[in-house]
């Protein structure tokens, strides 16, 4: 039925005082713990089916079903409470009660219930009638019924509970003595099956009580004709009111609200047995307490649960009430408190001061003369507090501006990470625009983006943990434009006065530059550190090809043509020469030799090459030139640079495949200085720019830091050596000058050149052509290797010259006559053991200073002309017969000692 109102309005303090309340929520609180354990340990689990006649929200099924809960809650078992709602106020009818059978049926088809628990008189009839059917054999407890004798249950069936009594002779005993003047009653309800069922117990109870007073009956309560004719009663009427919800120009009224309205109206007492109405405009009385209806229906659930038998469980006829009246209607009717029954529950009730207890009474007055021995001790002390925050204030200031001044970020939080300060530094990093916008924050609210956030939270943690400082802890930021930023960061925990760690206190320096800086100085060690042993490799390898090409060109000499043998004498002068073509990228990689280097113009080399990538590139790849200057010079050797450009541009090419791409080439004039110098690793002043950039797929980022490295390759075996990046950067440090990548697939992939200028324009050096030549003189071949020490003098005794050999330093030293002369020419290997190729070269010049050098190696370097000026050049091997010959005529040219006319081969 309608039932109990929220009572927002009640004052706690009519149940109790403060003292009362605190007890009671500590016992409660103790009770909770208790049963939160004993629910923990509870093995069992039981099911309960709760079915509420009406909607959540209606304060008389809220409360029960509080009560309900209470109850179950604290009973120690491990219980799941099934709620479901009929909402048989606004909406219900027979349609809507099959479809609710359907719904619970189709919906606990797979569920097991222990018990049912209905609430008021519509639940229970939808269980009576299906409950057989939805649940079979449950037992059934029930409360907030009324008018239960006319269910003509059979005494047998598994069912109990607490039946709702309307408590009406008492209640009219109680109007009468608080109005002696009334000689009528009017009761008020609607032709709702609740208000019908409540109006046929007060009959009853007229009737069994044999009530003589003037009682009139009336179901109108929506009616607003009802309250016009309420209104003309005399004083000596009062009114009672039978709880109904309802529904008046498709508006739902709840009781409390048509309650309050008759009141307003009419001014005249009016009573009801329900606890809602009380604050509502009723005067109070004897009232049914919803809360109490469900805590005693759930305490007979949780008997029947512990074995008993529901039909052996007799009916709570007249439980589930309190005594309640409102102060102020009270007031209104000039009623005495002293004129309730003992126990009433006055709610409403103005608080009194001088109702407290003398225990309290004392406590504030206590309270107040301390609270003025302070206040007189505050006042006394105000002169020294404004100096002391005075000078606090200024320390502030002082520290506020010496972390400002300081370049590194100072930060510093409290125990849950959040932050207390930070100085300008700080602000200034992370892009914070105020203080006020990160004080209180956390690290997620302003370091989310471009940092490992949980890895710094749990180092804080740590630090707090521990109680010890972690110092050089590194950070990578990724902002926003991709600039990556290194942290170097030190943590250590911050103390109270009384030694407690209360948060973390930080300082970080930006070694962004630094970390640059040790990564090329890594990056250029292990570039040396591979070029020393590709040179030494180089070396070793040169000298075998040396060997093998000369026997093969011997061979071919006594081999007649079109012969087989010939053919593959020249196969293996081919594989010589491959052979030959990788030793010298791995030599331009390990130590490009700057022997060559000489004034050139740039853009004629670049020019030459882009011509000869043209004729190979495949069509659907374009290259686009930006070279406006036609006079850029620079000091080195034109071949290297053409090799460069041809490494460079092959690697784009190929790296696009069969797509369709654009190669851009640019060559500007440009200076560096200052911190791009240092990026690059290169000194100050006026460089070449060389830029070759590719649309193609790119270079991803985790082997960018590899691309250089000799042999790594991330094309085909039968594409590429590896060495062609490798290559270029060998010939770009040669040349003292620097590289850059930047690669964002498929959009740019740049590469970035720079070789140091010339300031002064020159003209092109104009390289000579070489053939083979003949001679007489007379040579000593000195080399440790056996096989060339066989091959290269046939090979010049072939051209016509007079040679011996000799296996080291020592024994070519014992070939010269005392005088100094016997040779027109010395070819000496610089890798000798014991004494190499400079220091022979010093013995000899003592002996016969005018005798010239040529120096064969098959490493690259450089030699000082004045300090080793009989050695008159250098050949790298391998090297063939056409080479040396060459070699050999431009020394004797260049000594005058070649008299003789030379036979040229053809």
């Amino acid at each position: 039925m309608n039932h109990l109102s929220p009572v927002s309005n009640v004052s706690e303090s009519q149940y109790g005082t403060r003292m009362d309340r605190l007890i009671k929520l500590l016992l409660a609180f103790l009770a909770l713990s208790v049963n939160t354990v004993a629910y923990a340990n509870s093995p069992e689990r039981i099911n309960v089916f709760y079915l509420n006649s009406y909607h959540v929200g209606y304060p008389w099924s809220d409360n029960m079903t509080r009560g309900i809960r209470e109850v179950l809650n604290n009973s120690g078992r491990t219980i799941q409470l099934q709620i479901e709602f009929l909402n048989s106020k606004k909406y219900y009818d027979k349609v809507i009660k099959q479809n609710l059978y359907q719904h619970f049926a189709y919906k606990f088809r797979n569920k097991t219930f222990d018990i049912v628990i209905v609430s008021d008189n519509n639940a229970l009839d939808f269980i009576l009638e299906y409950g057989d059917a939805l649940f079979p054999g449950l037992p059934i407890v029930f409360c907030g019924i009324n008018d239960y004798a006319k269910y003509n249950i059979d005494p047998g069936r598994q069912i109990t509970g607490v039946i709702e009594s309307i408590f009406f002779k008492e209640n009219l005993d109680i109007a009468r003595g608080l109005h002696p003047e009334v000689k009528k009653l009017i009761v008020i309800g609607n032709n709702s099956v609740t208000s019908i069922a409540i109006a046929d117990q007060i009959k009853e109870s007229i009737r069994v009580n044999n009530i003589d007073f003037d009682i009139r009956f009336r179901n109108d309560l929506r009616s607003e004709t009802l309250i016009e004719e309420l209104q003309h009663e005399a004083g000596d009427t009062m009114l009672y009111i039978i709880p109904a919800y309802e529904e008046i120009n498709g508006e739902f009224y709840s009781s409390w609200e048509l309650t309050r309205k008759v009141f307003e109206a009419t001014g005249l007492p009016v009573f009801g047995a329900w606890e809602f109405l009380v604050g509502y405009g009723t005067v109070g009385g004897k009232v049914n307490s919803a809360h109490v209806h469900g805590k005693t229906a759930a305490r007979l659930a949780l008997r029947i649960l512990d074995g008993e038998e529901a039909a052996s469980i007799p009916y709570i006829a007249r439980g589930g009430h309190k005594y309640i009246f409102d102060y102020k209607i009270l007031q209104h009717f000039k009623i005495a408190s002293s004129q309730l029954p003992e126990g009433s529950i006055i709610i409403n009730q103005p608080y009194n001061f001088y109702q407290l207890n003398r225990v309290v009474f004392w406590f504030i007055v206590t309270s107040v003369v301390l609270l003025l021995v302070v206040v007189v001790l505050l006042i006394f002390n105000t002169n020294q507090r404004k100096k002391a925050n005075l000078e606090m204030k200024a320390s502030r200031l002082k520290l506020r501006m010496f972390l400002d001044n300081i370049p590194q970020l100072v930060f510093w939080q409290d125990k849950d990470l959040r932050f207390m300060d930070v100085n300008q530094s700080f602000l200034e990093f992370f892009r914070i625009r105020d203080y006020d916008d990160i004080i209180g924050s956390n690290n997620y609210d302003h370091l989310g983006v471009g940092i490992d956030v949980d890895r710094v939270m749990e180092t804080n943690h740590e630090v707090m943990r521990s109680e010890k400082p972690q110092y050089k802890i590194r950070w990578t930021i990724r902002r926003s434009d991709q600039e990556v930023i290194w942290l170097e960061v030190n943590k250590i925990p911050f103390h109270d006065e009384n030694g407690e760690v209360v948060g973390v206190l930080s300082t970080a320096e930006d070694i962004t530059k630094e970390m640059n800086l040790e990564k090329q100085l890594r990056q250029s060690q292990k570039m040396e550190a591979l070029g020393i042993l590709s040179g030494g490799i180089a070396h070793d390898f040169n000298n075998i090809l040396t060997s093998i090409v000369n026997s093969a060109e011997l061979a071919l000499e006594d081999i007649p043509i079109g012969s087989v043998t010939r053919k593959d004498l020249k196969r293996i002068l081919n594989a010589s020469a491959r052979g030959s073509n990788l030793v010298k990228q791995i030599m331009a990689f390990s130590r490009p030799s700057s022997q060559k280097f000489k004034p050139f113009n740039v853009v004629n080399t670049v020019n030459e090459s882009l011509d000869l990538i043209r004729s190979s590139l495949p069509k659907q790849i374009v290259i686009k030139e930006d070279i406006t200057s036609t006079t850029t010079f620079c000091m080195g050797d034109p071949t290297q640079i053409h090799q460069i450009v041809m490494n460079l541009c092959t690697n784009s090419f190929q790296a696009m495949g069969e797509s369709n791409g654009c190669i851009n080439i640019s060559l500007q004039e440009c200076f560096l200085g200052g911190n791009s110098a240092d990026q690059l690793s290169v000194e100050p002043g006026a460089y070449i720019e060389l830029v070759i950039a590719d649309d193609g797929p790119g270079i991803r980022s985790d082997i960018l830091e590899k691309i250089f490295d000799p042999f790594f390759s991330t094309k085909n075996k039968d594409i590429g050596t590896g060495l062609g990046l490798s290559v270029v950067h060998g010939i770009i440090q040669a040349h003292k000058g620097g590289i850059s990548v930047t690669s964002i697939p498929n959009v740019r992939t740049e590469f970035r050149v720079y070789i140091p200028q010339l300031s002064e324009k020159l003209n092109d050096f104009t390289s000579v052509d070489f053939s083979l030549h003949f001679g007489s003189e007379s040579i000593l071949f000195v080399e440790d290797g056996e096989d060339q020490r066989i091959s290269v003098p046939r090979a010049l005794q072939n051209l016509g010259y007079r040679v011996e050999a000799a296996a080291n330093a020592e024994e070519a030293l014992l070939k010269f006559n005392g005088s100094g002369s016997g040779f027109d020419l010395v070819i000496t290997d610089y890798d000798m053991p014991k004494v190499n190729g400079f220091e022979f070269a010093a013995m000899l010049e003592e002996i016969s200073p005018e005798t010239p050098i040529i120096m064969v190696s098959g490493r690259q370097f450089e030699f000082d002309e004045l300090r080793h000026r009989n050695i008159k050049k250098l050949v790298t091997k391998p090297y063939n017969k056409i080479s040396i010959s060459e070699a050999i005529r431009c020394v004797m040219k260049a000594a005058n000692v070649n008299n003789a006319p030379n036979r040229s081969a053809s």
